[in-house]
């Protein structure tokens, strides 16, 4: 029985984790952009995970980087991110399901082109929603393993 219970306490105490972050970024931060960027740090650190960016929309449906996290020096600087122009971050807030890079069910030049030039071997795309409503994507990517 204990067995059992392990690898629940394990993913609870990662929740907490990342929760207690999340708590102390928004409550020590006035300003939103630097909230969410020790938001993302703090869950990417917790998940073991090498990358990550955070895409919001604007009211008009269009997407821009809120704050990125570990990426390519070169990315970093680019004020729009990999994924501000592409039509699948639009499709994947449309749908709210999740991409995952490499994958059948999403397109090979597609994803060969953003791990590429995110220099990573795997990458999630998943749609943040609020009451109904997609107001962002998280991109999370790994140097080594798949996600």
């Amino acid at each position: 029985m204990n067995s059992n219970l392990s690898p629940k306490c394990a993913l609870q105490a990662a929740e907490l984790s990342i929760l207690l972050g999340i708590s102390e970024a928004l409550t020590k931060s006035c300003e939103v952009e630097k909230a969410l960027a020790q938001c993302l740090a703090r869950c990417l650190d917790t998940a073991g995970i090498s990358l990550g960016a955070l895409y919001l929309f604007k009211t008009d449906g269009t997407a821009y980087l809120a704050t990125v996290e570990s990426y390519p020096s070169a990315l970093a600087t680019q004020a729009d991110g990999p994924l501000k122009d592409d039509e699948l971050l639009a499709l994947i807030a449309r749908t709210g399901a999740s991409l995952v890079l490499p994958s059948a069910s999403a397109p090979a030049e597609f994803s060969k082109r953003l791990l590429e030039c995110i220099s990573a071997a795997s990458a999630l795309i998943i749609p943040l929603v609020s009451q109904g409503t997609a107001v962002g994507a998280l991109l999370l990517a790994s140097k080594s393993r798949d996600l």
